[in-house]
């Protein structure tokens, strides 16, 4: 489905969390019968919360899970149990916030809309916990309105959103760190020094666990997935991308937490589906690597991956606000052509901009209009899809319709 429209939805983003307050009080504070589980974080969040949600889906408990961006539809940002909601359901929950904001007279963004119908149905499909990512930041984020929170998470932070969130990692910590109200928090210890000296007195203080990746060993991106050991226990994921085993025991640290041991930790990792982060889709000899990576770090990640590979085509393009510069220098050392594409969105970084970036770092650019085009036109046996979530679900067809 498509977002409902209506002349209460606010265009745009609009910081605080007065307005979803207002709002999911009027539906009755729906938040109030729901354990929550708070992610925030630059990089792994989404990961997280799959990893998470699908452990305690195999505990047998109910859980609701809210993502965003959608990736490849609009029922993704939605899960119950860790499957996309059915639309008639999805549509008619919109349908009863959208009503409550007309007869309380409460303008919202499209976000805060998301987010109240996300805990909304989780509640009237009787899910037990519901697992939130933040949209961005934390303090001022739509679902930092939630009362009673079980637990709050979260993972690695690097500068991202500068002109919101703070021009130093300390301060976008700071905006990170407004999730935890009135509950315990974990930590990821996969940070930078700045980030750490942040938490450190947080932890002294016994107000938060410090996940520690140095108990994460050998390692294992194989082709089915990652293998990785946790202190002394064996897991597997079909994930792929290294920093996708520190997201997974983070996972496995916060279901602890909550109570969750054995089996379901090992089987709710093994069948977590995540998409578009490193997904890769073999057809034949062919490798196509899906990846909504937009920032320098993630694409530390993907180099990693595409790292002893010789045959390489990179289809790039970017948001306005994102750092190509260090996302192209990351992948810099690579073998690699670039194919530049502008994302089909009105926040989207010219082409011609993105062609000057690229073409600093590499020597084989050519533009194109459409992912399709660019995918018709490569012929390498490793292609990786990346920059932005905005396109991967057009990569995705074309993977489909080439089976």
């Amino acid at each position: 489905m498509t977002p409902l429209q209506s002349p209460y939805i606010t265009p745009g983003m609009v910081f605080g969390t007065e307005t979803e307050r207002r709002l999911l009080d009027a539906l009755g504070s729906p938040d109030d019968s729901l354990k929550i589980v708070h992610i925030a974080g630059t990089n792994g969040k989404g990961s997280t919360a799959i990893f998470l949600s699908s452990i305690l889906h195999e505990a047998g408990k109910l859980v609701g899970t809210f993502t965003s961006p959608q990736i490849y539809v609009y029922e993704d940002m939605f899960q119950l149990d860790c499957r996309p909601a059915d639309e008639d359901t999805l549509k008619a929950v919109m349908q009863e916030v959208i009503s409550c904001m007309e007869q309380h007279d409460i303008h919202a963004t499209q976000f805060e809309v998301e987010t109240a119908a996300a805990i909304l149905l989780f509640k009237e499909q009787g899910c037990e916990y519901a697992v939130l990512e933040c949209g961005m930041g934390g303090t001022d984020d739509a679902t930092n309105a939630v009362h009673k929170k079980k637990l709050a998470i979260i993972t690695s932070i690097s500068l991202e959103h500068t002109k919101f969130l703070g021009k130093t990692i300390t301060e976008i910590c700071d905006a990170k760190a407004g999730i935890i109200k009135d509950c315990p928090a974990i930590i990821s210890a996969d940070q930078t020094e700045e980030a750490l000296e942040y938490f450190y007195p947080l932890w002294q203080e016994g107000n938060i666990l410090m996940h520690n990746p140095v108990k994460i060993k050998n390692i294992l991106d194989e082709e089915d997935g990652l293998k990785f050991k946790y202190n002394y226990t064996w897991y597997k994921t079909h994930a792929h991308g290294w920093t996708q085993a520190g997201n997974a025991s983070l996972a496995v640290q916060a279901a602890r937490k909550l109570g969750v041991h054995g089996e379901a930790i090992a089987k709710g990792l093994e069948n977590a589906y995540i998409p578009g982060r490193i997904e890769v889709i073999r057809k034949g000899r062919r490798e196509i690597i899906l990846d909504g990576a937009h920032n320098p770090d993630a694409f530390d990640t993907l180099y990693i991956y595409l790292l002893g590979k010789e045959d390489i085509r990179i289809i790039y393009g970017c948001l306005s606000d994102k750092d190509a510069d260090g996302c192209m220098e990351a992948l810099s050392k690579l073998p690699a052509k670039i194919s530049v594409v502008q994302p089909p969105s009105p926040r989207a970084m010219k082409e011609g901009k993105i062609y000057g970036i690229c073409s600093k770092y590499f020597n084989d650019v050519t533009v194109y209009k459409t992912v399709t085009e660019a995918l018709e036109a490569s012929t390498e046996k490793t292609t990786a899809v990346c920059g932005t979530f905005t396109y991967l679900a057009e990569a995705l067809k074309w993977t489909e319709r080439r089976q």
